[in-house]
């Protein structure tokens, strides 16, 4: 039983997820995506992707990707910027903003002022329950996301999004992977955390 976030079940486990079946065709795989860290965290589950610091009490974790966070978009709405690419100008573009509970999880405000733009309050034209959707609007052409490493990597890859500016934000937070200190872990439970790693 693997648990994930969201955001991480969609755009980074999901893409890769046919190679593991194909390479552990013996292992029944059981999936739970939730945004809830409990739930993630909960007795069934062998393996957790979950983003944090690292410390959940009872649990061991290893990283899995570090934190670098940047603005992304599509070729399409780059284009119309016409050029304007600087942190200070990202303030008059359309900000995808992700509306989220979790304490951890960077903010366009957060990550223009570590960029010196000194705005406190950030238009809000396109709001978000689901980071997921956020990247898709992104894609569309709909506006700027923050884009997280790891998780839109494949998207950059494509060319579905591009990242505009040289600028990102390193925080000391990550995606790990997370099991049960006092556990065992299966043989199928190690499989898969080795292909985690490798993937």
């Amino acid at each position: 039983t693997v648990a994930a976030d969201q955001s991480i079940a969609h755009l980074w486990l999901m893409p890769r997820l046919q190679d593991f079946c194909a390479t552990h065709a013996h292992v029944n795989l059981h999936l739970i995506a939730s945004d809830e860290e409990k739930a993630c965290l909960s007795g069934e589950v062998d393996v957790a992707l979950i983003h944090g610091d690292g410390n959940w009490a009872a649990h061991e974790s290893k990283l899995l990707f570090p934190e670098e966070v940047f603005p992304a978009c599509s070729p399409h709405y780059l284009g119309a910027r016409q050029g304007r690419l600087a942190a200070e100008h990202l303030i008059d573009a359309t900000l995808l903003d992700l509306d989220d509970d979790h304490w951890n999880w960077l903010n366009w405000r957060q990550w223009l002022s570590a960029h010196g733009a000194g705005q406190t309050v950030v238009p809000r034209p396109l709001t978000i329950s689901s980071y997921p959707l956020v990247i898709d609007a992104a894609r569309r052409g709909l506006g700027m996301a923050l884009g997280w490493r790891g998780l839109v990597d494949d998207d950059l890859k494509a060319g579905r999004l591009v990242a505009p500016l040289r600028e990102s934000l390193k925080t000391r937070f990550g995606y790990h992977m997370v099991w049960p200190r006092e556990r065992t872990r299966s043989p199928a439970a190690l499989s898969f955390i080795a292909w985690a790693r490798g993937a």
